[in-house]
């Protein structure tokens, strides 16, 4: 493609993006914390479809946060189609269902949103309803989806597991994770659970670096932290530089922005 050609198709690409934002965006403020001021979704939008990588740390049970991942993502569509989208809610040992039935699904195959966990083997942990209009959007795209997760076993033994990164392996991180965990879950073994939980951000930031471009990880907002989870891993690999990480997060909270380069705070779902 020549130099001209190349001007107009990102021209053309930018026009399709500010079209696509305008579309109704969930209600919220979001701030960029480099530049240190609310922007809109429109901006939004065209800086995350710019991204090689992009981190979505999300609350599990807020309706509002999957409706803005799928709001992000049907914005994003055109430039992100040969990529992939990653889930911390799918594992290793359900990638070949799940490669499977997006084949099938892009070839012509038709289910339903109440069938399509038990054909692409979904675990249940993750409550289905929550889940189910965003799986069912991307399942139906051609960005690869792939298991950002390792396997459940895998993670079970890994409970010895430190870091030895400069940055991930530093003890105030572990201190922070075992305050949160220790809030989060009644009883012993916080070390294990800390150990338990940076090893999963490990795999998980390997997978997102090793998947096709612009690659997309929608996770928990402790797995998303700048601070605290993936971004760690990848800053001890080289290459933060290359992603983008967005916290979801309530309208009143009183997060530290440190955690993302986006903080989108959002409206309760009506």
């Amino acid at each position: 493609m020549n130099t001209y050609l190349k001007k107009w198709f990102g021209i053309i690409i930018l026009y399709l993006l500010s079209a696509a934002a305008a579309a109704q965006a969930p209600a919220g403020r979001i701030y960029d914390t480099a530049a240190q001021t609310d922007i809109t979704a429109e901006a939004l939008v065209q800086a995350l479809a710019q991204s090689p990588m992009v981190i979505i740390g999300e609350k599990h049970d807020e309706t509002a946060h999957h409706r803005a991942e799928l709001w992000l993502l049907q914005q994003t569509e055109t430039p992100r189609s040969r990529g992939s989208v990653l889930l911390e809610m799918l594992d290793s040992a359900q990638q070949r269902d799940v490669t499977r039935v997006q084949q099938w699904l892009l070839d012509g195959g038709s289910t339903s949103e109440r069938r399509l966990p038990e054909k692409m083997a979904w675990n249940h942990a993750w409550n289905w309803p929550d889940y189910a209009r965003t799986v069912s959007w991307i399942m139906r795209r051609p960005a690869k989806v792939l298991a950002a997760a390792p396997g459940r076993d895998d993670v079970r033994r890994a409970a010895a597991f430190v870091p030895d990164g400069r940055y991930s392996g530093a003890p105030a991180v572990r201190q922070a994770l075992e305050q949160i965990i220790g809030t989060n879950h009644v009883g012993t073994g916080n070390t294990d659970k800390v150990s338990m939980q940076q090893f999963k951000d490990s795999i998980m930031a390997q997978n997102l670096a090793a998947a096709p471009r612009p690659a997309w990880l929608l996770t928990g907002s402790i797995h998303a932290s700048k601070q605290l989870g993936i971004p760690l891993f990848l800053r001890d690999a080289g290459q933060a530089s290359d992603a983008k990480v967005l916290i979801l997060t309530a309208r009143d909270s009183d997060i530290d922005t440190g955690h993302g380069d986006y903080i989108w705070y959002l409206d309760p779902a009506p």
